[in-house]
């Protein structure tokens, strides 16, 4: 059996992460013993998320001490793995990233991944990931570093630039598998007997390959999906699928964001079912489950049962630690694995995880239509990193302009401006 292993929740207080993560963990009992480290710069929720961690802990009798700690050096030190589940800024700062683009006439589906409310999450997370960077190199080099936060490929390319490499940095999103479940449930087939190949970068999958027990699938999903309308409830996913030949992943409202035409006008949206998105109906859940953290920790609710949240962080973990060479889905640098995509941006395809740490799998090129729908992406996610890590508005205004949904530069400039403005505090490198 390995020594005993150090994990860190690296933004602790995001209680439903924080509830998932240590639900998932408290249940692979072959694991060596493993020191849970909370950490969170609001003393509040970490006293509450390590309390509760430590219920968890003690109802299923797993090996696991559950301490929390305020220092992120102490935190680091030593650390096999850090988990990173936050939002710099909090949810104040959501409400900037939609609400301000919206006065402008910018509609927003989600606002976490480009567009306006992406590019600025970037922008704010420069100091803060920086930070990681240098105590990570410093306290544990050797860590493996699993991201949650978005923007989730601008957020590992960050980590990656400011680190030359030297961090060992993956993203995970369930979104891969979420689309995967909800095929199987469409078509009433087991989604454990699914598989797929997925390529893209994050929130912009595209499934080059889909089988059941070992048949190709696409010609169901064709005639019941497309043809049959079981999928009616999908309309950008199933025009994208009639018109490109693939399943694009992880939904409308996702997919939509990279597409400018369709969100042009609320007419536009209101025809595929979208909805600009609402971030203080999200600042309400996220309070909400940390006040049932908070009630079960004081006696006044029942800790709930543990079960398999979806997420793969504990998996990859346990298939590091026991060398068993699973594979998931996770955000790393191409390296080749999609062909034809620059080699140093970073990509989500399936990745094989072991002692001897990652390693993705090549999944050949991507389709010319497909590969001319992410280039542009690409590229613009490039340049938020770069104005992000020079603290440069002008390319910070080059970013907005070259993102699909923006379409008046000089909108773009007063609406850059006012965002700038208002992430005051978060965005140091940005001289105002």
């Amino acid at each position: 059996m390995a020594k005993g292993k150090k994990i860190v929740f690296l933004g602790a207080g995001s209680a439903i992460f924080t509830a998932r993560l240590m639900g998932d963990l408290i249940q692979h009992k072959d694991l060596p013993h493993i020191d849970a480290v909370m950490h969170d710069i609001d003393p509040k929720v970490l006293k509450t998320m390590t309390a509760y961690g430590r219920m968890m802990v003690e109802r299923q009798g797993a090996d696991i001490t559950v301490t929390g700690e305020r220092s992120r050096a102490k935190a680091f030190d030593g650390a096999d793995f850090i988990i990173i589940t936050l939002t710099v800024g909090g949810g104040k700062m959501d409400l900037v990233d939609t609400e301000v683009p919206l006065k402008y006439g910018i509609h927003q589906t989600v606002a976490d991944t480009l567009n306006p409310g992406g590019l600025m999450r970037i922008f704010r997370s420069y100091a803060t990931y920086g930070g990681f960077v240098k105590d990570i190199l410093k306290y544990c080099p050797r860590a493996l570093v699993i991201n949650f936060s978005n923007p989730m490929t601008m957020v590992c390319r960050l980590m990656n630039r400011l680190s030359d490499h030297k961090v060992k940095v993956v993203g995970l999103c369930h979104g891969t598998w979420g689309t995967t479940q909800r095929i199987a449930n469409k078509l009433n087939i087991d989604a454990k007997k699914i598989k797929v190949l997925p390529a893209g970068v994050n929130h912009f999958i595209w499934f080059l390959k889909m089988t059941y027990q070992g048949k190709d699938l696409y010609p169901r999903i064709r005639k019941e999906l497309l043809d049959g309308g079981k999928a009616s409830d999908w309309p950008v996913t199933m025009e994208l699928l009639r018109i490109f030949g693939y399943i694009a992943s992880p939904g409308d409202s996702h997919l939509a964001e990279f597409l400018p035409y369709y969100l042009r006008s609320e007419e536009t949206m209101e025809r595929y079912g979208l909805k600009q998105r609402d971030n203080r109906d999200s600042r309400k859940r996220k309070r909400e489950a940390l006040k049932r953290c908070e009630d079960i920790v004081r006696g006044k609710a029942e800790l709930p049962p543990p079960h398999e949240s979806g997420e793969r962080a504990m998996q990859i973990i346990r298939s590091t630690i026991c060398d068993m060479g699973q594979v998931h889905y996770a955000n790393i640098p191409n390296k080749g694995y999609i062909a034809n995509l620059p080699d140093e941006i970073v990509v989500e395809v399936p990745t094989k995880f072991g002692r001897r740490g990652y390693k993705g799998i090549n999944v050949g090129p991507l389709p010319a239509g497909i590969k001319a729908l992410m280039t542009p992406v690409i590229e613009t996610q490039e340049l938020g990193v770069e104005a992000s890590m020079r603290g440069d508005r002008n390319l910070a205004l080059q970013a907005f302009l070259c993102d699909p949904i923006v379409n008046d530069a000089a909108v773009a400039e007063k609406m850059l401006d006012e965002m700038l403005r208002k992430s005051r505090g978060h965005v140091p490198q940005f001289r105002q």
